[in-house]
């Protein structure tokens, strides 16, 4: 099962119930910030596709990354494409 929806929609206000009552959860959202601060690989292809003002001390800078994937939805694509199947392997080996 998944629970999607848009920015502001519930989706981890339902998650966390859900985990509340018992069931095994997954958040993309927070595989994937596991991803933007604490994978060395992602980081470097962040910081060669952006440069490094997108990398910050606890690894890259979410709201520089945001500014530049949600004015452009080609780098959203390759964005997604970087942390879509790093994310999909966490979320079934966790």
């Amino acid at each position: 099962m998944a629970i999607t929806g848009g920015i502001g929609a519930g989706k981890s206000a339902a998650l966390a119930a859900f985990g509340r009552h018992g069931a095994a959860t997954r958040s993309s959202d927070e595989i994937v910030h596991r991803l933007l601060s604490g994978d060395p690989d992602v980081r470097a292809a962040l910081a060669e596709r952006f440069g490094s003002k997108v990398i910050g001390p606890d690894g890259a800078d979410r709201e520089a990354i945001g500014r530049i994937v949600f004015n452009d939805p080609e780098e959203l694509e390759w964005l997604d494409f970087l942390t879509r199947p790093l994310s999909l392997q966490l979320c079934w080996s966790d």
